[in-house]
């Protein structure tokens, strides 16, 4: 999806004309590059984070000829997804496994990993 989509996409869910959504899409990406620029954070609830981190300037080397450069100081735009976004992308992709093979604690816990938490009741009990 490009910026020209997404207009469309706002216009049809705002009941307004393309040019309104453009000019509503745009006011918003002002006001978080605006923010940015001031090193704050533009928190979307829901959505995710914009924020800026910086980088100090470094040494590298040019691979071309192996001599040594300055890498510049810059500041970076940072995005952090929100966890509905998240839930939102991952919808359905969470793994069950067959009926057979999960219906004991120790066998949920060794499918899923150490780093799921701990199922309370057995798995066969889900609704597949």
């Amino acid at each position: 999806m490009n910026k020209g989509d997404l207009v469309k996409v706002i216009a049809d869910a705002a009941g307004v004309t393309n040019a309104t959504a453009n000019d509503t899409l745009n006011a918003v990406l002002d006001s978080i590059r605006k923010a940015l620029k001031k090193a704050d954070k533009v928190t979307l609830i829901g959505f995710g984070t914009f924020s800026t981190a910086k980088r100090a300037k470094r040494q590298g080397r040019n691979p071309s000829t192996g001599a040594k450069i300055t890498i510049p100081a810059k500041t970076l735009v940072k995005f952090k997804a929100g966890k509905e976004l998240t839930d939102a992308v991952n919808k359905n992709k969470i793994r069950l496994p067959p009926k057979n093979k999960a219906s004991t604690y120790v066998e949920a816990f060794l499918f899923y990993g150490a780093r799921r938490s701990i199922f309370h009741f057995p798995l066969d009990t889900l609704v597949y």
